[in-house]
C-alpha cells in the first residue's frame, strides 16, 4: 500500500474473508492513506453493478461510496459467464 503515496490514485482489491467490501471499508483505506501521507486528491475507486433502468437507486448505491471518500465509480460487470448470448445481449442493451 505504501506504493499508493507515490501514485494518483488506487483501485482497491480487497481481502476481507469472503465478504463484499464496504464504504467503511474504503473509509479506512482512505484515512490509512492520508494519515501515511497520502494527497487528499488521490482518486480511490469504487465499483460494482448497478440497475440500469434504476437511476435513483443506483445513485443510492453509489452515494455512500461518495461519501467514504470515493471519487470515482466503475460500473462493472464480474458477474459470469459474460460469453452467452444473454449476458452479451444484456451489455449491449446497457
Amino acid at each position: 500500500m505504501r506504493r499508493v503515496l507515490r501514485c494518483d490514485g488506487v483501485v482497491p482489491q480487497y481481502e476481507l474473508g469472503g465478504r463484499e467490501a464496504t464504504p467503511d471499508d474504503a473509509r479506512e483505506l482512505r484515512d490509512w492513506l492520508t494519515a501515511k501521507g497520502a494527497s487528499h486528491e488521490l482518486d480511490v475507486i469504487a465499483e460494482g453493478e448497478t440497475p440500469a433502468g434504476d437511476p435513483e437507486t443506483a445513485a443510492a448505491m453509489v452515494a455512500p461510496w461518495a461519501g467514504a471518500g470515493c471519487t470515482w465509480w466503475l460500473e462493472t460487470r464480474w458477474q459470469m459467464p459474460h460469453h452467452t448470448p444473454q449476458r452479451l445481449a444484456q451489455i449491449r442493451e446497457r
